[in-house]
Parts: structure tokens; sequence; C-alpha cells
């Protein structure tokens, strides 16, 4: 079995693999992570000319409130039916993180919290919440996004200081891919208009084991999600109107004040640090705006070893515990009262972005 960069010539039979796997419309529906252009971030597992394992990541640039972060994303990680069980997942795993290592990725982030990922050493990324909108009848209207509105839905998306960052361009782009069908949800991408003036934009997906439309991501004036309920209830024939939003989202305490019904569970999601030190230093700025006496406060890294040092205080852990101290909110193998956790309260978990529709490819 040879672990390999996809080429030109094993390009198309990557592609196979991943559509047989998944459905067959893969290539649309991620077309910077499929791309012949991403090649040097596509892998491949071969035996003998046959592609029989397949992994891939995109590098983008995410914002953290002004604070620039490379992360990695994984998708499309496939293996031919007929040889699983082998660790070949596991092999493409850890050769493509070392090609991370070299081109200096902070973070790595899966589309997944399967059992593959957590022993690969990611860890759960953050909490989800999931609101129930309570339907409001109000003159609305709402269309599909076109062309014409992607400047103002720019302006939304970039409201948000948790995002990747993206030109008009790229949004067209994957309004375009994330609107193509597949096995486990249908996605439309939806400008909310109010007397000819885009006030918002929402990507709505229906998904087959879960009754209702899910609002996956929005962006803009959020007094219009009531009536968007009730629009979507009329439209879809739906019982319920759910809107799904990481723990740092702007959104939550805005809709927490509402009292609707409301769920906090993991995130389907996973999340792996390559560089802890790289990290913290990129957000320690930040931090002592927060917290002034984190201005000492240090990171250091072996191998699988983590220390975390503020004064005389230290801490010191393995990896997943310090990302989970990181990323949390669970905090379930480390030392909850420890000082340094104290000082850290506020900082950690690490407001992130959603992983998800116009945030991922």
């Amino acid at each position: 079995m040879i672990i390999t960069t996809c080429t030109p010539q094993t390009h198309l039979a990557q592609l196979e693999l991943i559509e047989t796997v998944f459905h067959p419309r893969m290539r649309h529906r991620y077309p910077w992570l499929l791309s012949e252009h991403n090649l040097a971030h596509r892998f491949v597992a071969l035996n003998g000319d046959k592609v029989v394992g397949a992994l891939n990541y995109w590098t983008d640039e995410v914002t953290l409130d002004g604070v620039m972060v490379t992360v990695a994303s994984i998708g499309a990680v496939a293996t031919h039916p007929d040889y699983r069980h082998q660790g070949i997942a596991s092999q493409l795993l850890d050769y493509a993180e070392q090609v991370m290592r070299d081109e200096k990725v902070d973070v790595v982030v899966i589309s997944g919290s399967i059992d593959l990922y957590l022993h690969y050493g990611a860890e759960r990324l953050s909490s989800v919440l999931t609101f129930e909108i309570p339907p409001m009848e109000r003159s609305i209207t709402v269309v599909p996004t076109q062309v014409k509105h992607v400047a103002q839905l720019k302006v939304m998306y970039d409201q948000n200081p948790y995002r990747f960052l993206r030109t008009e361009r790229q949004m067209m782009e994957l309004i375009e891919a994330t609107s193509v069908p597949s096995n486990w949800m249908n996605t439309t991408i939806l400008t909310v208009m109010d007397k000819n003036t885009p006030k918002a934009y929402a990507v709505v997906t229906r998904r087959p084991n879960k009754p209702g439309a899910w609002i996956r991501e929005f962006g803009g004036d959020p007094t219009v999600l009531e009536p968007l309920a009730f629009h979507l209830k009329q439209e879809l024939h739906v019982q319920r109107v759910i809107i799904e939003l990481i723990h740092n989202d702007p959104l939550v305490p805005v809709l927490s004040q509402k009292g609707w019904s409301v769920v906090e569970e993991p995130m389907e999601s996973t999340v792996k640090v390559l560089d802890f030190e790289s990290l913290v230093n990129q957000l320690k700025p930040r931090w002592i705006l927060i917290n002034p006496k984190l201005e000492d406060f240090q990171v250091h890294q072996t191998q699988d070893t983590v220390t975390f040092k503020l004064g005389h205080d230290e801490l010191t852990t393995d990896a997943r515990s310090a990302q989970r101290i990181l990323f949390g909110p669970w905090l379930d193998h480390v030392d909850g009262n420890h000082p340094i956790l104290a000082q850290l309260k506020g900082i950690v978990p690490i407001p992130w972005v959603y992983p998800s529709n116009l945030n991922y490819q």
C-alpha cells in the first residue's frame, strides 16, 4: 500500500471513489476542495494502480475577532469498501498532517466526529445551540439568493467577528456549491427582503433524518427570524424551524433573552491543534485585553505534552486535554479548579467559526 499525493493521473480515480462512497455530485458541492488546483492537498492510497483511499484538505485564513489563524479543513475522507479496517484512513491522516505542519497550519478542522478522528487525536469542536424559532406573521419577501444580492450578503457575513475570509466571487461560488443536493441534505440560500432592501440571508437545510427546516447559517437583522420561520413553515409545510449556532455566535445572547426553546449539544466537527505555541501566541494579545494578568502566560509543547505556565503556576497535560481546555467547554480530564484555568475563565473556550455552509469548503 502506497500513501502519496494525488496527481493529474489519479485525480479522476480519486473523485470516482469519493463519489461512490458519498454521493455522485461531491465535486460540485466541494469545488475548491476537490479541484485539480488543490492536488497538493489531496492524497490517495494506492494498491498497485488502484485508488483505494482518499483524503483532502483546503487551507483558509480565519479571523477570530481580528486575529488571523491558518486552518486546514479536512473532508471527503473515503476508503474503498473492500479495503476498510486496514488503517488506510489513519495513514492518510498522518501523511496529510506532515504536509500541514510543513505549511505552518495552526489548526485542523475535520467534518465529522467519528472514532477515526478521535483516535487520530482530534477533539470535539465546541458546542452547538439549537433554538426553535416561534413563527410570527409579518410582511417580508423571501427569495433565493441571486448574484445581485451577493455584495450585500457579504456585508452581512462580514459583520460576524468569527469567520473565514471570503471575496464576493468566492461567496457566489459557495452559494452555488452549497445548493447542490446531497444524500443527507438539501440546502437553499435565501435572501430576506423588507421593502425591497436585503435585511438578512439564511442557509436553510432539510435533512431526511431530522424533521423540520434548519437554519444553519444566518447573517443580518435578527428581527426577521420570526417572520422567516412563519414563511418557511408555510412554504415547506414543516412543523418546526430551528436555527443552529456555535456557542460564541453573537446571536446566542440575543436569542437567549427571548426565552426560546434551546438545546446545547456537541458539534459534529472535530479539531486538532498542530502548534499550540503558535496558536496561543497569535491569540494572546486579544486575551490580555480581557485579562491583563495573562501578560506572562506561556504555552510549551513537546510532542504530545503541553505545558501552560502563568507566574509560578504550571499545568502539564496531554495534547487532547489541552485541546479540551482551549476549545471546551468540557474539562472532564483536567483540574477545573487549577489557578491557571481560573485566569482563563472568559477566554476559553476559544470563540470559533461554525464550520459549515459558506464557512466550509
